[in-house]
């Protein structure tokens, strides 16, 4: 299976290739989304700072369930210090390999563990070798009968994220298999997030038909031979998104509904709902028409609505509608309808970047922006009312390529905020 990438970067390599799919439906109807109330953030809070009363009262009266309950919730907003000291109290309380013990160490693993890949703090053979420790313990629980269905779930779920990201450092085909064997079992045991993860998966297929049948067009087959082939691959990217990923989605809303903890099924949802807003996102780009497109997108941004009512300080839910507002740009062809659409994209990054300012590709997105406004400004009202804009855009390369704390600055993100520079600085010299 291709794996599909449900990250916040959206250019310089965004464009998708137009794939024409006749009558395909908005995955967000096809889903049929239960109507159900969604726990509040707020009563969340409230639960969790009683137990953390508790915990301040009683240092001996928290059970080992509570005090991982707290590792998570700090996980979850981003206090890894105090996430791994709630962690290091679990572990004193607990002799032996405890599973839940085991899963919460695997969360908080997991947690850091990207942010120290982005930021190369460490080489690939140390995270091959810590990722693969973090397997083998997670093994371990996986045939235990005996253990909870909410701990093998977890168990299941997280070795095929780490099975993800080994692949993601050395491609390999087992690696792939393993990963997805792992997820579709946490799917089956009621992971929510496992189902996430398999939207993803459907995603890459379907775009990677969508390229097959790019390549079927150009190729040198015979004109029915290309014709049975396209019909097919258009049938198996019809059938993805209003079939197969709707319910994953809808099956994966289920379970997290299910879910006894409230830290995730708060979090479950929100990640359901960010995952399949960029599902949407990603197939309207392969629509026939853009009234479909519309469609999709307008779903898309009501989910990631849904989600920043409930967490306003979702940095990708903010980075999602972002990209969103710039589909919305792209496809109408009226120039007062385009700035209106860049303006509100641009609020959006920037409100992600408030939030996270040291993601080097959130630095992109708001350049990329800025770069389609600044164009836009100049074709319709000239060089005097584009020249901020443009200075703008100039002012964040200059940041990205100068700064000292990222998240990522991959080799793509600064050669892009140099090609726009260097653009921008052209534009501006020619005038």
């Amino acid at each position: 299976m291709f794996w599909g990438n449900w990250g916040g970067y959206i250019g310089p390599s965004s464009a998708a290739v137009v794939i024409s799919v006749p009558a395909i439906v908005c995955a967000q109807e096809a889903a049929d989304r239960p109507n159900v109330p969604v726990p509040s953030e707020q009563g969340l809070f409230q639960d969790i700072a009683s137990l953390e009363e508790k915990r301040i009262l009683s240092q001996n009266g928290i059970s080992l369930e509570e005090m991982c309950q707290l590792v998570l919730l700090n996980i979850h907003q981003k206090e890894f210090k105090e996430a791994e000291e709630f962690y290091q109290k679990a572990k004193a309380m607990q002799e032996g390999n405890n599973p839940l013990l085991v899963v919460t160490e695997a969360r908080l693993f997991h947690s850091r563990f990207q942010s120290d890949w982005e930021r190369k703090r460490i080489d690939e053979r140390t995270a091959r070798d810590k990722l693969d420790d973090m397997i083998s313990k997670l093994q371990e629980i996986f045939f235990q009968k005996d253990y909870s269905v909410e701990v093998r779930r977890q168990a299941h779920y997280l070795a095929g994220l780490f099975h993800l990201k080994l692949n993601g450092i050395k491609r390999s085909s087992e690696s792939h298999r393993v990963a997805y064997a792992n997820l579709v079992k946490a799917s089956e045991l009621g992971h929510p997030l496992a189902h996430a993860e398999l939207i993803s998966g459907k995603l890459g297929l379907f775009i990677a038909c969508g390229l097959q049948k790019k390549n079927v067009k150009d190729s040198n087959l015979s004109e029915e031979r290309k014709k049975e082939k396209i019909e097919q691959l258009v049938k198996k990217m019809q059938h993805i998104a209003e079939i197969e990923a709707p319910e994953l989605y809808k099956k994966g809303i289920e379970c997290a509904l299910q879910q006894d903890d409230k830290v995730d099924k708060i979090w479950s949802h929100l990640a359901l709902n960010l995952r399949y807003a960029f599902f949407n996102l990603q197939i309207g780009n392969y629509a026939q028409d853009n009234q479909t497109s519309n469609k999709l997108y307008t779903h898309a941004r009501l989910m990631i609505e849904e989600v920043l009512k409930i967490a306003p300080n979702n940095e990708r839910g903010h980075n999602y509608l972002g990209a969103v507002y710039l589909r919305f740009a792209n496809i109408n062809d009226d120039v007062d309808k385009k700035l209106f659409f860049a303006e509100r994209s641009l609020k959006s990054f920037r409100r992600a970047l408030e939030i996270n300012p040291h993601d080097s590709a959130l630095y992109c997105n708001l350049i990329k922006v800025l770069s389609y406004k600044a164009e836009h400004t100049e074709t319709s009202n000239g060089m005097e009312e584009a020249r901020p804009v443009y200075q703008e855009m100039l002012e964040w390369c200059h940041k990205l390529i100068n700064m000292e704390e990222t998240h990522r600055m991959t080799e793509r993100d600064l050669g892009y905020a140099e090609k726009c520079l260097d653009w921008g600085r052209k534009k501006l010299d020619n005038e």
